[in-house]
């Protein structure tokens, strides 16, 4: 079982945390975090370098920028829906266990990949424009996982052979999936839908799959000229 006296100094921020893991680095090479809840924290930068976070539950957690380096055991650690945006996965010398780590859904976009993922289940994971030319991906489940034409594969990797789907060009690869759209407000109700169809019909052929649109509306009054 985890240590919960590292659970509550990882609960209180990612600095805090990692000037721990600077002073004890020596002195406790791996925190016990095993088994811990640590569903939809907040722990952006952290630096779990050497970790023991098997069977762990970081789903829906914000871990972008992360660090997960030699020794980090992630056997059976749920990162499911979770933002690993530019997370470094380094292990070159001591493996990282990743035998049964889900990270089904998980937004690995810009992420780096630099080890052995023999055994993680990367499902429906975001991978476009990640770099995965130092990661053992044979075995691992890939698929439906996005990837895009920045994407970096290991050399002689087929990912569609691996069921990897390649991300359409256009709107679609913005970092953003929301954008405002303001109309002059003299238009009226009728040539805004029509603008807004023929932005619908733009947006599939660029390779949309179409386009959700949410109104939000202010009804303004303007008084009249005032005649003397």
């Amino acid at each position: 079982m985890a240590d919960e006296r590292l659970v509550e100094l990882l609960r209180s921020g990612p600095e805090s945390w990692n000037q721990w893991r600077v002073e004890s680095l020596l002195t406790v090479p791996h925190p016990d975090l095993t088994d811990s809840d640590l569903r939809a924290v907040a722990l952006p930068l952290v630096n779990f370098g050497g970790a023991d976070l098997s069977g762990a539950d970081l789903t829906a957690a914000d871990l972008k920028e992360a660090f997960f380096g030699e020794g980090t055991h992630l056997e059976r650690t749920r990162f499911c829906d979770a933002d690993l945006r530019g997370t470094v996965f380094s292990a070159r010398k001591q493996p990282i266990n990743f035998m049964g780590t889900d990270f089904r859904r998980t937004d690995l976009r810009e992420a780096v990949l630099e080890a052995d993922f023999s055994g993680a289940n990367l499902e429906n994971a975001d991978l476009r424009g990640a770099d995965l030319r130092g990661a053992e991906l044979a075995h691992t489940n890939l698929d439906s996982a996005l990837f895009s034409l920045d994407t970096q594969l290991p050399p002689r990797f087929d990912a569609v052979q691996h069921g990897m789907i390649l991300a359409p060009a256009g709107p679609q690869n913005s970092p953003s999936d929301e954008f405002l759209i303001t109309f002059d407000p003299s238009l009226s109700g009728e040539q805004i839908r029509e603008a807004l169809s023929a932005l619908a019909d733009y947006y599939r052929v660029c390779g949309g799959v179409g386009l959700q649109v949410e109104f939000e509306t202010e009804i303004v009054r303007v008084a009249g000229p005032v005649h003397a």
